[in-house]
């Protein structure tokens, strides 16, 4: 056999297309798992952040409660804001 015949045998297997681009992996992934991820994110990050705020004004409350007693019914909105952060993060999930 000639080095030519030998040659043009062989042949060349292409490479995954998730080897060569990423457009590939993402394209490959189901539509309803970045809709889930995205439920998921929204909830999530409300949440955390309703939390984060709520502990914030919640101990700036207990501070404030503890020099001057008057004032800390007055500063519950701060928190019923923080809790509607939440909920407001649930409805758009």
């Amino acid at each position: 056999m000639s080095p030519m015949a030998d040659h043009s045998s062989k042949v060349h297997a292409e490479a995954p297309c998730y080897e060569t681009s990423w457009l590939c992996v993402f394209e490959a992934v189901s539509p309803y798992m970045w809709s889930y991820m995205g439920i998921a994110f929204a909830l999530g990050i409300s949440v955390i952040g309703a939390a984060w705020g709520i502990f914030l004004t919640g101990s700036s409350i207990v501070g404030g409660g503890i020099k001057a007693p008057r004032i800390s019914s007055k500063n519950l909105v701060s928190i019923i804001f923080c809790e509607a952060v939440a909920i407001y993060g649930v409805i758009m999930a």
